[in-house]
């Protein structure tokens, strides 16, 4: 009962509407959201989204922007290298974003409930591969899995809540005292 006013807390903060109906159609593109590649910039409309086991690929250097109020539930989402998201305000559930090198998520506002953010792909670089950035947001069950490192995350969370979540240690590449 706890975690449920948490999140129509949360849902009430962020305006999601509960009658809003579940659409088939977002991005720019009419249509994108049922088509496996996403490319160039894509923006997801307020509205909610339902990707049950549907995968969606983003070529490189794909811009994703999620307008504010906007409800995705499942999905799974593997980004090429250069992505760009930038979330405001929305909520995220059950959602894997698996993204490669010089990829970066962007969100404010925003909810994850049970979401696996991660890298994905076999490119990397010495330093930071993903960058993730979250201001104010609200994680519940799950976040970045297994372990964090510095050739693969940079992660910046600022006032952001962590609800029912085991945070791995940092592994560094070097003694960080030097």
């Amino acid at each position: 009962m706890k975690r449920f006013h948490c999140f129509v807390v949360a849902l009430a903060a962020l305006g999601v509407s509960w009658c809003v109906l579940a659409a088939d159609v977002a991005p720019a593109n009419p249509n994108a959201w049922r088509h496996k590649n996403w490319e160039g910039e894509i923006n997801i409309p307020t509205g909610h989204y339902r990707g049950p086991d549907k995968g969606v690929h983003t070529e490189r250097h794909t811009h994703i922007v999620v307008a504010p109020g906007t409800l995705i539930e499942g999905g799974r989402f593997s980004c090429d290298n250069g992505s760009i998201w930038n979330v405001e305000r929305s909520l995220f559930r059950k959602v894997d974003i698996a993204s490669d090198a010089g990829s970066r998520f962007e969100a404010k506002d925003s909810v994850f409930d049970d979401c696996v953010l991660h890298k994905g792909g076999v490119w990397s670089v010495a330093m930071w591969s993903t960058r993730w950035s979250y201001d104010n947001c609200v994680f519940a069950k799950r976040f970045i899995p297994g372990r964090w490192n510095v050739g693969t995350y940079s992660v910046r969370a600022i006032g952001c809540t962590f609800y029912d979540i085991a945070l791995p240690k940092i592994e560094y590449k070097d003694d960080p005292s030097k």
